[in-house]
């Protein structure tokens, strides 16, 4: 009745995360022996059954949290039939331990050497059990577990319950959970380490993004024959430097034009001025990298008026162009 009471419990049992955050953990237990009365004994009573307390230490060996190694040393005194003596017992054995997919319910096999008595011999053993954990640290076990032995080909029963705690808490940073560049993907299975956070990136890691090229006008003043920034186009700049910091995977070229006054090579080399004048400043007064940041002048050949008839034609084809070199999704 003992027995069945506990395989019961084992199949009932219930637990909550916390012990597998441990590599290692120490236990005691105590329980039940129903020995099959085989066994050889001083006296030629045959063995009955009896209590018994015990101890274990295990480990998991790999970073798998579903497998476990123990060794165990169990202690009991055993009654004979008839007699009113108890026999001293112990067991020496090795476990290894594989969890259930609910994570708390496991099954064992390993092999053992008892001696009761006088008697001694090597046998294996397997069976169930239960962890319920209470704490991030502590946790109740039940088991059930038939034990063979070789030599006089015995078969005998234990059932225990017992108590075990944790230590040696395993490294966050070695999680096989990690995700190192933040993408989403973790390490175990990302192909492209190093892809910024900010782009998509398929199942194995890797970017999903093509590059698109998008120009835009920027209005930006300069005086006839001037590649100085006026102050009240630096609000424009800014606007600039903004959306790079919004999209990290951003590159420019920062395009210089000028108005059809005077000869082409001095109109291209004032356009040259005039967009380095731009990026100086996006890097001195916004911190943009300056590696972000290409410049071209190409002068008088792409007016946007033409002819020019008067001064605010000529303004409007004194204008800085941005070409943004941005990454859009595959899809």
């Amino acid at each position: 009745k003992s027995l069945t009471g506990l395989f019961c419990i084992l199949c009932s049992s219930y637990s909550w995360a916390g012990t597998s955050d441990y590599h290692y953990y120490v236990g005691v237990n105590t329980g039940l022996a129903l020995l099959d009365g085989k066994q050889p004994t001083a006296t030629g009573g045959d063995f009955q059954e009896g209590f018994l307390v015990g101890g274990e230490l295990g480990f998991q060996p790999f970073s798998w949290d579903k497998f476990e190694l123990r060794f165990r040393l169990s202690q009991g005194l055993l009654q004979l039939e008839g007699q009113s003596d108890a026999e001293s017992a112990t067991w020496f054995a090795a476990d290894a331990l594989v969890f259930l997919p609910n994570d708390y319910n496991y099954l064992f096999v390993g092999s053992h050497y008892q001696k009761l008595g006088d008697y001694s011999q090597p046998g294996y053993h397997f069976g169930a059990g239960a962890r319920h954990t209470l704490s991030k640290r502590w946790a109740l076990t039940g088991e059930v577990q038939t034990l063979y032995g070789m030599d006089v080909e015995t078969w005998d029963l234990v059932a225990t319950l017992g108590v075990q705690y944790f230590f040696g808490e395993k490294s966050k940073t070695k999680s096989r959970q990690a995700d190192d560049d933040q993408d989403g993907v973790v390490n175990r299975k990302d192909r492209c380490p190093h892809t910024p956070k900010e782009y998509s990136v398929d199942e194995q890691g890797c970017t999903l993004f093509r590059e698109v090229v998008i120009s835009r006008q920027v209005v930006i003043h300069f005086e006839h024959n001037d590649a100085s920034l006026a102050p009240q186009s630096f609000s424009n700049v800014k606007t600039i430097a903004d959306f790079m910091r919004q999209h990290p995977q951003l590159d420019i070229v920062v395009q210089g034009h000028t108005s059809l006054v005077g000869t082409a090579n001095y109109n291209k080399a004032l356009s040259e001025r005039r967009a380095e004048a731009v990026k100086d400043l996006l890097v001195r007064r916004y911190q943009v990298a300056s590696s972000r940041i290409n410049t071209q002048g190409f002068g008088e050949e792409k007016p946007v008026i033409q002819p020019e008839l008067n001064e605010a034609d000529a303004a409007k084809n004194r204008r800085i162009m941005v070409e943004m070199k941005a990454r859009e999704k595959a899809f």
